[in-house]
Parts: C-alpha cells; structure tokens; sequence
C-alpha cells in the first residue's frame, strides 16, 4: 500500500467528522467575479430542491451573496496574498457559518472595527432606522459602499456580525469575516476564529485551493467542473487532462464508494485540490465496506505494476470483459494513463463495518 504523504492532516481532521447532512465547502484563492458565480452555483447544488424553497436557504443564499459582494469593496488585490483569500460554507447540527478572509490595508482596521461594532451595538427596531439613515444620507461610506451590506448582514441573519484580523505585514492584515445562521434564531452559537486561522494556514502551507466534504452525486459533480473551470487557469490541452482526470475520480466515489446508512444511503466523500509550480495534486476520498478493501487493493496494485505500455491494451480487454463500470478496473486504469503517473492511495479504518479510502493524483505540468 502506498501512504500518502501530503494533505494527510486535513485527510485525518475530515475523516474524524461522522457522516452526516453536515457539509464543508472551503475555497482558497483569488476571489473574483467569476469564481464567486461559480462558488454560489455549487453551493446551490447542495441543497435538494425542497431544501431551495425553503426560507433557511433563501437566507443563506442572500447573506452568501452580501457577504460576497462586500468582499469586492474591501479587498486589496496584491497578487501575492489576493490569491490567498479564503471562502469557507458549512452546515454542522443544522446551523450555517459563512465565512470569508480576505486581504485588507491596516489602515482600515480601525475605522472597518467600529462600524463593525456599531452595526452590532443596534437592536432590530435601532437597525432599521439606521439602515434607512444610511440610505438616505449616503455619509456611511466606505469604498462606495456605504456600508448597507454588513447592515443586510445582520438584518437578515438577526445575529451580530463575527469578525478578527491577523496581521501580515506593517502594510496589511487579513479580515476574516463570519456570518452565523442557525437552525432557530433565538439559537445563541459558539463561535471562535481560531479553527478558521488554523484552517486558512494549512491551506497556504498545502497549497490546498478546494475542499469539499459532502454528499457527492452528478448534479454536485456538474457544478464542481463549472466552478474548477472558473478557477484553473491553465490552458488546453492541459485544463483537458485535469478535467478529464477529475472527472474520472468523482465518478470513481460515485460508482465504487458504498452507502452510508444515516446518510440515507448517499455517496458521501470528500475532494481536495493542491497545486505547486510544478504540478496539480487531486485527492477524492470515500468509505467502502472492510469486505471490498481486498478487492480494491489488489486493483490498485494490479494497476500500478502496469508498464505505460501495458496501461492501453489493459484498458481495452477491461472494456469488453466489463458489463457494469461498478465491477471495472476502467477508471482507476484511465486515471493512471492520464496522469502519467503512479496512483497514491491509503485505507483507513473508521469501524468494524466501514474503511475511508483516499486516492491521490499528482498531474505534472510539463
């Protein structure tokens, strides 16, 4: 078996979570127009379409999108730590933290941390007339934005607004910025910023760009290309070979990960990407029942042997010996062929019933 050295911390952080209808979402990197489109479409995917009617979502829906929108007014967009800026949506016991951190000039810190703490010193009645005070007089303003969208914020969420910093250098700081929606509104949530920091700082030091850990199925793997087309930047044929290989580990956790009973017998998994100048690493996790861990091993290994030469005219007697794609060794094979490259992978044990598998990818550039 081979270990997978890289991203083993945030592997191990994922894998302690019980499956659930809990999701994480966290995002690293520049956040611009189009990525913050892409990013709201695949959180949309999410939710079931009942879920989509209901007044929780349209509530996380238009605090997601103010949250977004107020990023544009304030962030500063210096190449080295704009592609640093951070997106994190979760669901955990029913409650949603909508959490962004984006680079910002000291110099706004203390004008930024007392409209802040006004916005929250106002009482429901307070806010409305001071929303309406803002929008009348305009006087509000900060980078043109007069400051309605934290007021929005907290209207909407009837929840004070969560904020820290963390400082760079003499020059800037990042704003990190949480909404909390739970499940009732009289509902008082713990919150701290520390775990978001520790987060944000193994993403950089990983160079971990996406994160997902959820129930995952077509709909969610549609809208996971769209958004990884707004945010790879290279160019075809490259983004080709990326695409293809992604989509080939998505639709391995679809096919082959085995259904977790109170998940209602959803696929669940996790996906993460990482890049350095030198290559794209893909890492798709998923849980699979202890009697299919023979069986998976001795494909993988099968496959690893394979010479590159080996690797097509495996691939071809694969296809016509194999009814049910479920059964094959097509993906795993298909995904070495693409890569290039040899398949990283670990198993480990959550219980008696269930193993989580992780399968790593590494795509040079070159």
């Amino acid at each position: 078996m081979t270990n997978i050295q890289q991203n083993v911390l945030i592997s191990k952080i994922m894998l302690k979570q019980t499956p659930s209808e809990d999701f994480t979402y966290i995002y690293r990197g520049a956040l611009f127009a189009e990525i913050m489109d892409s990013l709201l479409i695949l959180i949309e995917k999410n939710f079931t379409e009942k879920e989509r009617s209901s007044q929780i979502f349209k509530k996380v829906y238009f605090i997601l999108v103010e949250i977004l929108q107020n990023v544009t007014k304030y962030q500063i967009e210096e190449e080295e730590y704009f592609a640093n800026s951070i997106m994190i949506v979760q669901k955990i016991n029913k409650n949603y933290f909508l959490t962004v951190g984006n680079l910002i000039k000291n110099t706004e810190i203390e004008d930024l941390t007392s409209r802040i703490n006004k916005i929250n010193s106002l009482e429901k009645e307070e806010l409305t007339e001071f929303y309406k005070t803002v929008l009348t007089n305009g006087k509000y303003n900060l980078k043109g934005g007069a400051g309605l969208g934290l007021i929005n914020i907290k209207r909407k969420a009837k929840h004070n607004l969560n904020f820290s910093f963390s400082n760079i250098n003499q020059e800037h700081s990042y704003f990190y910025f949480t909404s909390i929606i739970p499940e009732k509104e009289e509902d008082v949530i713990d919150f701290s910023f520390n775990n978001v920091k520790k987060t944000h700082e193994s993403f950089k030091k990983d160079n971990v760009s996406l994160l997902l850990n959820n129930v995952l199925d077509q709909d969610k793997l549609k809208a996971l290309l769209h958004f990884l087309e707004s945010s790879i930047q290279e160019k075809l044929p490259y983004r080709k070979k990326i695409f293809n290989i992604l989509i080939e580990m998505l639709q391995n956790v679809i096919y082959h990960s085995s259904n977790v009973e109170n998940l209602g017998n959803d696929k669940y998994g996790i996906f993460l990407v990482s890049e350095t100048e030198d290559h794209y690493k893909l890492l798709a996790g998923n849980y699979i029942h202890k009697e299919k861990e023979t069986v998976l091993l001795q494909k993988l290994e099968k496959v690893n042997k394979y010479t590159l030469d080996e690797l097509e005219s495996a691939y071809v007697k694969e296809l016509k010996a194999t009814t049910s794609k479920a059964d094959s060794n097509l993906g795993i094979i298909d995904i070495r062929m693409k890569s290039n490259n040899f398949l990283t992978y670990n198993i480990e044990k959550i219980n008696d019933q269930f193993s989580f598998f992780i399968l790593e990818v590494n795509i040079g550039k070159k």
